[in-house]
């Protein structure tokens, strides 16, 4: 504790010097290497780090005079992560550019586990002598120094955080910093007091931390709600920490998250308004209830063309976030009615429509079977009707005969999200019988998002010692998966250590030493669950070839995507995720994502596409990605690699719409976006990529 308050108040008292001046970069020299030398080595480390091999990295790489190879070797050892990466993480730190220092500091914050001491001492002696300004964003090296602290998490880490509040190159670096320290190990009563006072004096980030955690006083509640309400007159991006706080922040906060949902703010401000009113419990929910008619759509065809615009997520939130919606009967009443239009209507017209109606049927049928609920898409098959009668069954008074019947129906479904949805219930509802032919059932289909679906319910409802289903997971374990179905594969370890299934040891071994650390980990829980408790599934020998991507970056690319919902764009940046990069568009330009629908729409978040399974699990059956994260922030509109653990991003991408601290870092950045995609919604369609060169 005193270590980190000398530290940082030697920061604060040198303030009141001369701010140092940047260090020159270094210049070529006669000694300095090529032109194609460095372009070389360049290669060479970036292969490196693809194959997650330390020994290629070299010291000479560290002290190199050309920059460039030392932001290389910083960004590849930073992105291995091991425990071998360290000592060159640590060397990389006392370099004088930005972009080596915020990628040392990055991989310092990622190799924090039991080094932690070690690692937040370095990243505060470093700050201490840091030159600023530095580095431009968005390799801005301060955030990383501190967001790297927050990451170790120590204890003595938080008074120094505090101080940077009041130093003003630093106080927005060290807010997010703070709310990463929150999510780990809570944070001190008179810090988040400090937080509220860095947020009245205009640091919109300070409110990101009370986003994220209860304040754990009425005091600091009240003054929450206090800074946050005046937040919300300022229009810049960080509002949106505000909404958040103020779902943490009691009933007294209710008020003022209506007037966002029914005021002139951002329509992501408004859907964030509605998951904080969620938050708020039965005030929360009447509020709700109370603001649903005011967002109904009008009847006829003005209001059929609202429905392709984003105030439409707004009221797609309401809808699944409305947990009493008997206060809001006549409204969802009407809505379930709500006309269709011709049958010559855009189909994107009709989806939207069919999701309202089938939205609010859901709330307002007391059964699966109620006619106001079947009515709801007059399809003769439906996913958005389908998904509502499943929600419905979680519905405390459903008879468990119901359930089971629905379910058998809903288990042969054409749609994959419904089935596996309806795979995932048979886990959730213990007190079904007879369900093994439903999950063997599932195991065996062709679909892999089935597959793991059935998995995933064998795993959270596991019954040994039956000779059927044990024979099906072992069938479904020895089919050839796709390098970059890990969801399936996963799934499949996971239901084995739940069965203690000890036929499937051979299978758990080899995943155990394989390449994929999410699955080597899956491995690992499940031997543990079949006695084996000893056994650590680590593989530190680094893949024989790197990516084949790698040899073919392209410059930044434009996509054009032709949907449902409008022309929108892509605009691709290798700078920071060249394999990521290259994958997203040789895929585009081979027509893969073209006549697929977008699956998954978090209003006033996040879109995310590239699955053409339908439900999340697919991918384009090729290697999977190495992670490229990097301390790059994901503001709105920023394109990201979607995961499903360490190193298994494949086809999928995503779109952000608003600032996301929490993603940053967590994920591969691959360029930004432009067009109006909180337009969007799930099921829209892509038609076409065109790729400008």
């Amino acid at each position: 504790m005193h270590f980190a308050r000398m530290l940082f108040w030697v920061l604060l008292l040198g303030g009141c010097k001369p701010a140092p001046q940047p260090t020159p970069q270094p210049q070529a020299s006669a000694s300095s290497p090529s032109g194609a030398v460095v372009e070389a080595r360049i290669a060479a480390l970036r292969a490196a780090e693809d194959r997650r091999d330390t020994t290629a990295i070299v010291e000479a790489d560290l002290g190199n005079p050309e920059v460039r190879i030392r932001r290389a070797a910083a960004r590849a050892l930073a992105r291995i992560a091991s425990d071998e990466a360290r000592a060159g993480l640590l060397r990389l730190l006392s370099d004088e550019d930005g972009e080596v220092i915020a990628f040392a500091a990055y991989g310092l914050g990622w190799t924090c586990r039991e080094h932690e001491e070690q690692h937040t001492r370095a990243l505060i002696a470093r700050s201490l002598t840091l030159p600023r300004p530095l580095q431009a964003a968005p390799l801005e090296p301060w955030t990383a120094l501190a967001r790297a602290m927050g990451r170790c998490g120590l204890p003595e880490v938080e008074p120094t955080l505090v101080a940077w509040l009041k130093v003003p190159h630093l106080r927005e670096a060290a807010a997010l910093a703070l709310g990463d320290m929150a999510m780990r190990r809570g944070l001190q009563e008179d810090t988040l007091v400090a937080l509220t006072q860095a947020a009245s004096e205009g640091v919109g980030e300070a409110l990101y931390t009370f986003g994220r955690v209860d304040p754990p006083s009425e005091a600091v509640a009240a003054r929450v709600r206090e800074v946050a309400i005046r937040r919300l007159a300022v229009d810049d991006p960080n509002r949106i920490f505000a909404v958040r706080a103020l779902g943490r922040c009691g009933e007294a906060a209710v008020p003022e998250l209506r007037r966002v949902i029914t005021g002139s703010f951002q329509d992501a401000e408004r859907a964030e308004a509605v998951r904080a009113l969620a938050r708020l419990g039965e005030a929360g929910q009447r509020a709700l209830a109370e603001v649903l008619p005011g967002l109904l759509p009008l009847r006829g065809p003005e209001g059929l063309a609202s429905l392709v615009s984003d105030s439409y997520g707004v009221l797609t939130t309401l809808l699944s976030e409305l947990k009493s919606p008997t206060r809001a009967r006549n409204a969802l009443y009407e809505l379930a009615r709500y006309p269709l239009p011709a049958d010559d209507a855009p189909a994107a017209i009709r989806r939207r429509a069919v999701k309202l109606r089938c939205a609010a049927a859901r709330l307002a049928a007391p059964r699966p079977e109620a006619p106001l609920l079947l009515g709801c898409d007059p399809a003769q098959t439906s996913t958005e009707r389908d998904l509502a009668r499943l929600a419905v069954l979680y519905r405390e008074g459903i008879r468990p005969t119901v359930r089971l019947a629905v379910l058998r129906e809903l288990v042969k479904s054409p749609d994959a999200r419904v089935r596996g949805e309806a795979l995932e219930a048979l886990g959730a509802f213990k007190e079904l019988e007879d369900v093994v032919p439903l999950l063997i059932q599932g195991l065996q289909a062709p679909h892999p998002g089935t597959v793991a679906a059935a998995a995933k319910a064998i795993a959270a409802r596991p019954e040994p010692g039956l000779p059927s289903l044990e024979a099906a997971l072992l069938a479904a374990l020895a089919r050839p998966w796709k390098p970059d179905e890990v969801e399936t594969t996963a799934a499949l370890l996971r239901a084995a250590g739940a069965l203690r299934l000890v036929q499937a040891r051979p299978y758990l071994e080899r995943y155990c030493t394989g390449s994929s650390p999410t699955l080597r980990a899956n491995a690992q829980g499940a031997l543990a669950l079949l006695g084996d408790k000893k056994t650590r599934c680590l593989n530190t020998a680094p893949l024989k070839e790197p990516a084949p991507e790698l040899s073919r970056p392209p410059p930044t690319v434009r996509l054009v995507l032709d949907t449902d919902a409008g022309e929108l764009t892509l605009w691709v940046d290798p700078s920071q995720a060249p394999t990521a990069a290259t994958r997203l568009v040789e895929l585009a330009e081979s027509g893969f994502y073209d006549d697929m629908a977008i699956h998954r729409v978090v209003s006033g978040f996040v879109v995310q596409f590239g699955d053409r399974n339908g439900d999340g699990t697919g991918g384009a059956g090729r290697d999977t990605l190495r992670c490229e994260t990097s301390p790059v922030p994901f503001t709105p509109l920023s394109v990201g690699v979607a995961l499903d653990g360490r190193d298994t991003g494949s086809s999928q991408f995503f779109v952000t719409l608003v600032r996301a601290p929490h993603l940053d870092g967590e994920y591969a950045w691959v360029g930004t976006a432009s067009g109006d995609w909180a337009a969007v919604t799930e099921g829209d369609r892509i038609r076409t990529v065109r790729v400008v060169r």
